[in-house]
This record gives structure tokens, C-alpha cells and sequence, in this order.
């Protein structure tokens, strides 16, 4: 791949299994910011490594991108509002400041994807109008904050997250939409070897939640490892409240149980399964009609 323009939203270690370390991992990042062409344009998330831009070669610009002034991007997002599913913030950047831009897909890291996404278009001369208004008909990918089924105040949400840092990004923006609201996350870990590797990463990003219920870990591609399960991430959880269930029980508990407010399924393995069950409980306790 070679590139005119190229972003990086993160280096975060991650697929172990394949890199062996994130060194690794983040020389294979080098190796590609290193094949922009000259004259091209590197969007590098703050929180990337940041020694991977000194790969680039002679001439390629690298705009670095983040929430807020103060963690020292050029470009970055504030005036950031939650309300209903939206969220809404201006950006300020090189190529030119859009105040009120609206994006119909919540949460802070979509804030932040939609910064790169934006100076992108302004690298092709998209207009202020025009960037606006594809903003506000972005309607993301499916299982990523997916709002399955909404009654009032409660409300189910569905999404892929499966690295600690994802889930911080998702829950932190759950809790900004519904403050105040009792909030329960069912979570399946996706492979043994991330598990083992992240476990006090999920632990603390799941321990946002006021209930925490664990499934198995979803193998994929891998074999077991010996003591590694799902136990290893919940024993760390400081959560109010931790289970493990399986699906049934979920299932079970989504049928007689109305503690939470707002409820998420997590992970990128089966936990998709749930979903239209899940759909068809909560459509039938909190609407009253068949999904």
C-alpha cells in the first residue's frame, strides 16, 4: 500500500498472537507510514506512538489529531455535547475550524474518528457546508454503538469493542448520554491470548459499569490456555456487582429483571447471537409488541 493519505488511530498492542510484542507491532506501522507518497498527509492519532512519524519520508505532512487542545494535537474537537444519541462539537484544525457539527453516532472515540475523517475531506476540498451535512448522515457500521432498542430512559446498546481500550472509549460515552443511569455490560472476552495479556486492562475499563456479567471467552482460532478464562478478568472487576453467566442466563435474567436502565453486550466473538433475543425480550417488557 502506498498512499497519499494515510491515518493512524492507534498502536495500541493488540493481535499478539500474530506480532509476538507491541514493537513489532508498532515497527509494522513504520513500515507502512513509510510508504506515503511524498506530498501526502499522515493523520496520527495523539495517543499512537508517536516515533512511528519519523518514518515518513521527505515531504509527507503529519497533522496529529485528539479531543481537546490540551492534550497538544493541531487538530482536535471541543464545545463536545451528549445529547440524545448525538453527539455534537466543533473542530479546529490547520485546513480551517467547522463549528456545530452534529454526528448521529455517539460516543467520544467517533468524535475522534470523525476528526480524521474531516481533515481528509478538507485535504480534497470538500466544503464547510458540504462536510456538515455528510456528518450528520454518517450513520455508522453495524455493532458498533448500535442501538437496538430504546423505551424512555432505558435502553439496550450493542457493540464490537474487544480491546481495553475500546471498551473505556464505549462506556465512558454510555455514561455521558445516560448519567445517573444504573448501567449493566455483558462481555465476552474474544481469544485466550488477549485475555491473558489485557486482563487488568479489561478488568478497569469494564469496572465503569455498575453490573458486569462475564460470558466464556470465545476461542476463534486458538486452543485453551491453562488458566487462562474468563475468571482471570473478573476477579479484578471492582464493579458493584460481577457474574459469570452463560447465554441462557442472560437470557433469563433480560426476561424477569428490571435493575438496569441501560444495558450493552460487548466482545467480537458469538455474543451476537443474543442480539435479536435480547431485542425481542426488551421489545416485548419495555414496548409492549413483538419485535
Amino acid at each position: 500500500m502506498h498512499p497519499d493519505i494515510a491515518i493512524v488511530t492507534s498502536t495500541d498492542a493488540d493481535h499478539l498472537d500474530i506480532y509476538g510484542n507491541k514493537e513489532a507491532l508498532v515497527d509494522s506501522f513504520r513500515q507502512f507510514v513509510a510508504q506515503i507518497k511524498p506530498g501526502g498527509t499522515l493523520i496520527l492519532n495523539h495517543t499512537a506512538d508517536q516515533t512511528i512519524a519519523e518514518a515518513v519520508a521527505e515531504g509527507v505532512r503529519v497533522i496529529r489529531y485528539g479531543l481537546s487542545p490540551e492534550q497538544g494535537p493541531e487538530l482536535y474537537a471541543d464545545q463536545i455535547t451528549a445529547q440524545g444519541h448525538r453527539f455534537r462539537f466543533d473542530l479546529h484544525g490547520p485546513l480551517g475550524d467547522v463549528q456545530n457539527l452534529e454526528l448521529a453516532v455517539p460516543g467520544y472515540h467517533n468524535v475522534e474518528n470523525m476528526l480524521a475523517a474531516c481533515v481528509v475531506a478538507q485535504l480534497q476540498h470538500v466544503g464547510e457546508e458540504q462536510l456538515k451535512e455528510a456528518v450528520a448522515a454518517y450513520r455508522g457500521v453495524k455493532r458498533r454503538f448500535e442501538f437496538i432498542v430504546t423505551k424512555g430512559e432505558k435502553v439496550y446498546v450493542d457493540d464490537y469493542a474487544h480491546h481495553p481500550r475500546e471498551i473505556d472509549a464505549f462506556l465512558r460515552s454510555l455514561r455521558a448520554l445516560y448519567p445517573g443511569k444504573r448501567l449493566r455490560v455483558v462481555f465476552q472476552p474474544h481469544l485466550f491470548t488477549r485475555t491473558r495479556d489485557f486482563a487488568p486492562g479489561f478488568a478497569e475499563s469494564l469496572s465503569l459499569a455498575d453490573e458486569v456479567v462475564m460470558l466464556d471467552i470465545y476461542p476463534a482460532r486458538e486452543l485453551p490456555l491453562e488458566g487462562v478464562t474468563s475468571e482471570l478478568i473478573l476477579s479484578q472487576i471492582t464493579a458493584p456487582q460481577k457474574s459469570l453467566q452463560t447465554k441462557a442466563e442472560v437470557l433469563a435474567a433480560a426476561e424477569s429483571d428490571d435493575t438496569f436502565d441501560v444495558l450493552a453486550t460487548v466482545g467480537a466473538g458469538d455474543i451476537d447471537q443474543l442480539v435479536p433475543r435480547l431485542r425481542n425480550i426488551l421489545d416485548i417488557r419495555w414496548n409492549g409488541a413483538e419485535a
